[in-house]
């Protein structure tokens, strides 16, 4: 029997669940997340201030986070919710401050993953080079997930090179490239890891003051088809 978990129109919270209804003075509770924030100056263009939490709690891409009903939410999308209702179901919300900690509902737009990637500050799609420096044409342009796409040019060069990197591991190990291709994750990994080791022995910029282990020494004199002393 396939198990269907239940759909509910807000997002950051369980179904069922009362914001009113949280424990007075934690920050799940709309009175208490209302008076962590500050009001910055209002963005250009916009007529009310910024709301900004002043909890330290916040994501890798620098949106603030709260815990709601005992699991950590975009705190964006919780005040949202709190003020307008349910976001619309596939739709992310923009910040139209640009200011990615803003939690005041006016300055939140719900609009679908491509127009919020685009109108980023990130999005490089409608300018006439690539973030590379090649020029964005529609032969250098390969199509891929993000809507920008991708350099055409710069990926070639990079399949190549990693073409090219394979092709000397296989000679030094003495094996085929479907042998390398069935080897474990990790033994390719540590297979590049000693060739690049290689590399640096051959061309060293210094002198070699780093290498303290006889261990990788060995390994690397094996692999470049030298005998141990």
């Amino acid at each position: 029997m396939t198990r269907t978990r239940a759909i509910h129109a807000y997002t950051t919270w369980p179904a069922g669940f009362d914001p009113w209804q949280a424990k007075p003075g934690a920050l799940g509770h709309p009175a208490t997340f209302r008076a962590g924030c500050v009001e910055w100056a209002a963005p250009e263009g916009l007529a009310t201030r910024c709301l900004v939490p002043t909890w330290k709690a916040r994501d890798g891409g620098g949106y603030a986070r709260v815990r709601v009903a005992g699991r950590m939410v975009m705190a964006h999308r919780y005040a949202y919710e709190l003020a307008e209702g349910p976001i619309p179901a596939g739709l992310d919300l923009d910040h139209l401050c640009r200011i990615r900690e803003c939690v005041q509902p006016a300055h939140l737009e719900p609009v679908t993953r491509r127009e919020n990637t685009i109108r980023g500050d990130c999005f490089k799609g409608d300018q006439d080079t690539f973030g590379c420096g090649h020029a964005r044409t529609a032969a250098n342009k390969r199509a891929n997930r993000k809507p920008g796409g991708q350099c055409r040019e710069c990926k070639l060069k990079g399949d190549a090179a990693a073409k090219e990197i394979r092709r000397e591991i296989c000679t030094r190990l003495g094996i085929t490239q479907r042998e390398w291709e069935a080897l474990p994750a990790a033994d390719r990994a540590s297979s590049i890891a000693r060739l690049k080791r290689v590399s640096r022995l051959a061309n060293p910029p210094a002198p070699d003051r780093e290498r303290r282990h006889v261990g990788l020494a060995q390994q690397d004199a094996t692999l470049c088809g030298e005998s141990s002393p």
